[in-house]
């Protein structure tokens, strides 16, 4: 704190206004009792005359200025000591805002970052964020593999490789999770007020803290691409064996009944093979149905910025033209931006392609509705129904192989952390309803 520079301070320091109301006091009664002591005691002949008049005219004019420097003075020393600590309040205040408003941009960003679990998006955050944490025009990002080798070089904006670095005017931070390095952050040339300044200490502060966040989220969205390739095989491996054990049991078929067809055939029995043929023209229209289906179920994927409800729309679409059946999808706003773990995701798409497949092939429906809603409860769940206007029947009589389908959709809701109903009568069509727990927020 600066002091006031003057060539000679006599003012009395530390000065209460207490002090000073007691002081203005005092002093003019010990200046007047000392005038009367020098005129009643000291000098009393020649105060009492006319040159004591003046002599005493000239103290009492002397003492009152000095009084009043002595006042004034203290005064306002006392207001350039408070002027100096409300600059000083003024200062750390200032000091304090700023600090808040960094932690809360630094807590915004960090929510931001780790919203997503896109790695591209995720990335893209980062360093966009990062700039401007600490108002900076360039920025580069560097990510490296488990090896520490550079897999991606992200600049904002292009062409910030050759940024500044000079020390003074870049900054350099680590990203590191449990351990490991993940990559490394630059930035260059700081702007305030449309000037270039140097980073100062907090920038560096609040660049490895954000730096910290960072690596959280980019090791997060690096294990959920992972675990969303593993659904992804291993839902293949699983519709391949299906497919597999489909085909095998319709190419045994076929063979039993041409088999059958070949005896007729010898036996001259011309319209037991025509029976025959058809059987096996429908067997192998079924299958060629199924094969379709499943190829169809293959090419539709979730994960990355698909979302559940964008890859069934693009299914569904497919469908209606490969099936002929008019399909209705509806989707609240909420359940739209859903996202569920990529397991979970997976299955629920499953259970929605089995029960279409089981609507195409047994229901002799026209219209089928797939609707999509965030039930909020208690826990948050999605409900997804699939409902159609066919024939419907017995739960206690299922239709030939809708048994195996029935537990595989039981089998896959469970799977997915959820549970399944179907209700269905003969003559009012069948309703399948799925919930699943919403085990991951919403990402922007």
């Amino acid at each position: 704190m600066k002091t006031l520079n003057r060539p000679f301070d006599w003012r009395p320091a530390g000065l209460t206004l207490r002090q000073l109301r007691w002081l203005g006091v005092v002093l003019p009664l010990l200046f007047l009792g000392l005038l009367d002591l020098l005129r009643h005691v000291v000098w009393p002949e020649f105060l009492h005359a006319w040159p004591g008049f003046l002599l005493i005219g000239a103290l009492v004019g002397a003492g009152t200025y000095l009084f009043s420097r002595v006042m004034f003075d203290t005064i306002e020393g006392m207001q350039a000591r408070l002027f100096e600590q409300k600059r000083a309040l003024e200062v750390a205040y200032q000091t304090v805002e700023r600090q808040n408003r960094q932690l809360k941009a630094l807590h915004e960003a960090g929510l931001s970052v780790v919203s997503d679990l896109n790695l591209d998006a995720v990335l893209g955050r980062v360093i966009g964020l990062a700039r401007e944490l600490v108002g900076a025009r360039a920025g580069l990002l560097e990510v490296l593999d488990e090896e520490g080798r550079l897999i991606r070089r992200i600049e904002a904006p292009t062409g910030a490789a050759g940024m500044n670095t000079d020390p003074a005017m870049s900054l350099e931070v680590p990203i590191v999770a449990r351990g490991h390095l993940l990559g490394r952050l630059y930035l260059a040339e700081k702007v305030d007020n449309g000037q270039v300044v140097p980073f100062g200490v907090g920038d560096q502060e609040v660049l490895e803290l954000f730096a910290t966040q960072a690596a959280v989220a980019i090791d997060n969205a690096r294990l959920y691409n992972r675990l969303e390739a593993l659904a992804v095989v291993a839902e293949r491996e699983r519709i391949a064996r299906e497919l597999h054990d489909n085909l095998a049991q319709v190419l045994g078929y076929i063979r039993m009944r041409a088999a059958a067809a070949r005896r007729a055939l010898e036996g001259g029995n011309l319209t037991a093979v025509g029976q025959v043929l058809c059987e096996v023209d429908e067997a192998v229209a079924e299958a060629y149905a199924d094969v379709r289906e499943a190829i169809l179920g293959l090419r539709s994927r979730v994960g990355g910025e698909r979302g559940l409800s964008d890859a069934l729309g693009e299914y569904l679409e497919r469908f209606r033209q490969q099936s002929g059946l008019e399909v209705e999808f509806k989707a609240d706003p909420a359940a739209r931006a859903v996202r569920l773990l990529p397991q979970a995701e997976v299955h629920l798409l499953r259970i929605i392609q089995e029960a279409l497949t089981n609507v195409r092939k047994h229901a002799r429906a026209s219209r089928v509705r797939v609707g999509f809603g965030v039930i909020a409860d208690g826990d948050r769940r999605l409900r997804v129904e699939v409902a159609d206007d066919g024939r419907g029947f017995d739960l206690a009589r299922l239709p030939g192989g809708s048994h195996f389908g029935l537990a595989v959709m039981r089998e896959r809701a469970e799977l997915a952390g959820g549970r399944l109903e179907v209700d269905s009568a003969p003559g009012r069509g069948t309703r399948v309803v799925v919930e699943v727990p919403i085990a991951e927020a919403v990402r922007g």
